[in-house]
């Protein structure tokens, strides 16, 4: 081979060699470069295969919050967990409402009156858990118009309030001012109680003022069916809803006083 076709050989084979070198050192610095990349990636898997926890995802750092921010926050949770005070969440009430008509014998019509009562303080609460506790059975309703100076004198005999009883508590007839015409009303699913009736003030004295009213029921041992506790006239009546009176209600003598009163809790 002569010196000028043996120069040209090599200086071939050294182009050849250079653009090798040059393509591996590439290659080599671009898989340095993933490894050095992957190096977390690869620590995160193990520690996930470790812990079995999920990865989370990568996200920019958030603003520290304000003062005010942090007061809206604040504010937020403390509506979330206090009640409000609307009176929602001051638990069970037993309301009553009334509603009071005046008429003359004739049912002519003398005067209306509508007003809300509520529950009697001590004798109310005893009486509603003595019967849900199964400490009383429960009897005949009534309901009092406690007047001013008194609601009637029969017989010598005051009578401090005009009374209306269930039917079959007095059995026989009755004279002013009690009566026995008190119907109770409770619907099936329903959820208010209904007492309905009404009563005649006696001719002595020419006037009264209902002053207050009240709701009672008898209390019977709790041996005592319902229906003999609703019969029985000894059974004691525990006072369970009551209101006063701010304007008495001014009834003559021998007029009527027709009574409802609803009761429902909430």
């Amino acid at each position: 081979m002569r010196n000028g076709e043996w120069r040209n050989l090599v200086s071939v084979v050294g182009r050849i060699l250079l653009a090798s070198l040059f393509v591996f050192s590439q290659g080599a610095w671009a898989g340095r470069d993933v490894k050095a990349q992957d190096k977390p990636k690869l620590a995160q898997n193990a520690a996930i295969q470790q812990t079995g926890a999920k990865p989370s995802p990568v996200t920019t750092p958030a603003k520290p919050e304000t003062e005010e921010s942090q007061a809206e926050t604040s504010e937020k949770s403390s509506a979330e967990e206090k009640p409000s005070g609307d009176g929602n969440h001051e638990g069970i009430k037993v309301h009553g409402h009334w509603t009071i008509e005046v008429r003359n014998p004739d049912g002519s019509f003398v005067s209306h009156r509508e007003f809300e009562n509520s529950l009697q303080q001590g004798s109310g609460p005893v009486g509603l858990t003595g019967v849900l506790g199964h400490l009383n059975t429960a009897g005949y309703w009534s309901v009092f118009l406690v007047a001013s100076p008194n609601c009637g004198v029969v017989q010598g005999i005051s009578f401090y309030s005009c009374q209306i009883f269930e039917p079959s508590v007095t059995g026989g007839s009755v004279q002013p001012p009690v009566s026995n015409n008190l119907g109770v009303n409770a619907p099936i699913g329903g959820a208010t109680l209904t007492l309905q009736g009404s009563v005649q003030v006696p001719a002595s004295p020419a006037s009264v003022q209902i002053t207050s009213v009240q709701t009672g029921i008898a209390l019977c041992p709790p041996s005592s069916s319902p229906q003999a506790c609703v019969a029985s006239a000894l059974a004691p009546s525990q006072i369970i809803t009551s209101a006063n009176l701010k304007i008495p209600i001014a009834v003559q003598a021998n007029q009527i006083v027709q009574v409802s009163v609803v009761i429902s809790f909430s």
